[in-house]
């Protein structure tokens, strides 16, 4: 199975922290933070992570490669330039799909949160429901207030950021995680820049598609 590790962000809100080291490697209990990500999904049984970098790219490189769990084969991807969730996936997608079976999903996460989902269960949701996408989500009891993900009874999302209004089913407001299930269909709505869930998953939920 393979994963993509977002791991290209300024960390500017961890400054100074973050002027000598890139914030997916910063240290946490004496290990870098994306370490513990990539653990997380080598226990999924993860066997192939593709990881953008960015900023301080040397550094984020040698450090990520270094705590890449065994019997992982971790893959690093330099942007030159931000791409966003969106551009920097698609921007990997063909060494992310590389060996993986034609309907086999990929699994996407932050590298930048100490989270451990239960992501068969994820898997086994976003085939069940034939999804082209499967958010993984919190409870927040503030989270309209930053930007809710709405779902039914079912699971689906039927409501993203507010939009649309004109939803006639009971929904459950939530908080996304950052981790996702892609199917591989997904990269045929993947953006060249800018953010995954403003511009493809808007464009999938108004397709009644996750």
């Amino acid at each position: 199975m393979n994963a993509m590790l977002f791991a290209a962000g300024l960390g500017t809100r961890l400054q100074p922290l973050t002027l000598s080291r890139p914030k997916p490697v910063v240290p946490v209990a004496n290990r870098p933070l994306g370490s513990f990500a990539m653990a997380h999904l080598a226990a999924a049984g993860v066997t192939r992570i593709v990881a953008n970098v960015h900023h301080l790219a040397d550094v984020a490189e040698v450090l990520l490669e270094q705590s890449a769990p065994s019997g992982v084969q971790l893959r690093v991807v330099r942007e030159t330039e931000l791409l966003g969730t969106g551009g920097g996936l698609r921007n990997a997608w063909s060494l992310l799909r590389r060996g993986a079976n034609s309907v086999e999903p990929t699994i996407v996460m932050n590298s930048d949160i100490l989270f451990t989902p239960d992501i068969a269960r994820a898997i086994e949701t976003h085939e069940r429901l034939g999804a082209v996408a499967t958010m993984i989500l919190r409870p927040d009891p503030n989270a309209k207030s930053y930007g809710a993900i709405e779902i039914d009874e079912e699971g689906r999302v039927r409501r993203l950021l507010g939009r649309p209004e004109d939803v006639d089913v009971p929904l459950r407001a939530l908080m996304f995680t950052g981790v996702h299930i892609l199917s591989a269909g997904a990269a045929n709505d993947l953006p060249d820049t800018g953010c995954i869930v403003q511009s493809s998953y808007r464009h999938w939920i108004d397709q009644g598609r996750v």
